[in-house]
């Protein structure tokens, strides 16, 4: 997962490898900021996401969680790099 800050937005993508869509599509990223969930975010058909940032100084993390799509699809969880603002 990529993350990117500009201008008090945080925005990136989810990136699924072997190509699954629904791994990508409609996922909640969730936007840490110092250790404590700062936004919730859905992907779009893409897999990119952005959201406008409340707060701007600090460290920040986006974070999808494992998911199970249909019966037995398992999408891996998601972490990027921490970024400052």
């Amino acid at each position: 997962m990529k993350l990117r800050l500009d201008d008090g937005t945080a925005r990136g993508r989810v990136r699924v490898p072997d190509g699954f869509d629904s791994c990508r599509f409609g996922v909640v990223v969730k936007i840490f900021r110092n250790g404590d969930v700062v936004e919730k975010v859905e992907t779009r058909a893409t897999g990119r996401f952005r959201v406008k940032l409340r707060h701007e100084n600090g460290r920040y993390v986006a974070v999808a969680p494992e998911l199970v799509v249909g019966d037995s699809d398992l999408c891996a969880q998601a972490k990027s790099k921490p970024r400052r603002t």
